[in-house]
């Protein structure tokens, strides 16, 4: 069930949003335009937003990796951005490391500049707040993210959102409307549409937000924003893509994932179906290439087929493994949901390397129609 939730002050002290990249061209007045944002947050709340981190123990390093977690909290200021970017670079923060947002949001241009640093340094976002005096970096309480922090939040490439954090948008307005603050308000909300899809998120979310009342904080159920595409759990869309190479087509479904990258891909040769398998082993490839049982699984449904295995072998850094498929296994893959191959150590091992759950979605009328042009039919 959606929430919307009075999180603002009352009266005047809305939302108030700029972009700070048309001051110059509407007015010096527009300058003073600010974000009250929303209150309620966990913790004490600095006045410029601030940033944490905590880098990894050496001593796990093998398991967890390089990664830091890094901590947000606080209203979204205009030198945010930079601010984020120094902390990245001075610290040799790698890439791929989680940052945890605490905010009531702020600037809506400095919003907008935070999400395309942390997209750049290909940092993991989620909603939540360091507990004080935590004794390790996983110690974090249910946070906020609210208003302008909601976009920010958006330059994840993974998204989360932990149990009893909030995610909150609403409507922008201007404290002192200028004459020409409907075009302002026109080109704002351009930028924002233009923002949302150049991070592939649905522009429904604008609407959302625009249904809010001026002292409302809109919180989209999980469902929602799921659908949305603004929570992702760790992996990004599925693209389904018919592509070819000099000897023929081929199919290839891939998204990316906190584990690396999947790939499922249909071959065809000389009228036969073929599949290849490829994926980021993460660092683990001697491993893998010592697993004898593989099975395919579609629609969580397994079958085995390492006899079934023509070649694997490990190309820049990530396992290739190609498969010749029986009629009845072809049959499935164009009817299944969500496809995938697992490799294991033996056939009861609890622990496999590969993916099991790529969703077909749009790609099934691809995969359909790439086995009846492979065939001839």
């Amino acid at each position: 069930m959606n929430k919307t939730v009075n999180r603002l002050p009352v009266g005047k002290a809305l939302l108030f949003l700029i972009l700070s990249t048309l001051i110059l061209s509407t007015g010096a007045a527009l300058a003073q335009a600010t974000d009250q944002g929303a209150s309620g947050l966990s913790g004490s709340q600095p006045d410029t937003m601030t940033f944490e981190g905590v880098p990894p123990k050496p001593e796990l390093a093998f398991i967890t990796g390089n990664a830091w977690v890094l901590y947000a909290s606080g209203p979204i200021d205009e030198d945010a951005a930079r601010r984020l970017e120094a902390y990245l670079t001075s610290h040799h923060v790698p890439l791929r490391s989680h940052i945890y947002l605490d905010s009531p949001g702020g600037n809506l241009s400095a919003g907008m500049e935070l999400g395309r640093v942390i997209r750049k340094y290909e940092l993991t976002t989620d909603v939540g707040a360091r507990t004080s005096g935590a004794p390790t970096r996983h110690d974090v309480a249910p946070g906020g993210c609210f208003s302008s922090c909601a976009l920010a939040f958006l330059g994840g490439r993974f998204r989360y959102l932990m149990k009893d954090s909030h995610y909150g948008v609403h409507r922008f307005a201007f404290r002192n409307p200028a004459p020409n603050g409907v075009d302002i308000a026109q080109m704002a909300s351009a930028a924002i549409v233009q923002y949302l899809r150049d991070l592939d998120i649905d522009t429904r979310l604008f609407t959302f937000a625009s249904s809010a009342g001026e002292s409302e904080i809109f919180e989209p159920t999980r469902s929602q924003l799921k659908e949305l595409n603004v929570v992702n759990d760790g992996e990004t869309r599925a693209t389904w893509t018919i592509e070819s190479i000099p000897d023929g087509i081929y199919l290839k479904g891939e998204r990316d994932t906190v584990f690396g990258i999947n790939k499922f891909i249909l071959t065809c040769e000389s009228k036969r179906i073929g599949l290849l398998v490829i994926f980021d082993p993460r660092h683990h490839e001697e491993e893998v290439l010592r697993f004898t049982v593989d099975y395919l699984v579609l629609d969580g449904f397994r079958v085995r087929i390492d006899h079934a295995r023509s070649s694997r072998g490990v190309r820049n850094g990530w396992i290739n493994a190609a498969y010749r498929l029986t009629e009845p296994q072809i049959s499935a893959i164009a009817k299944a949901k969500t496809v995938g191959v697992e490799m294991l150590l033996t056939a009861d091992a609890s622990i496999f390397f590969g993916f099991d759950a790529m969703p077909v979605g749009s790609g099934a009328d691809k995969i359909k129609g790439f086995i009846r042009s492979c065939r001839g039919s």
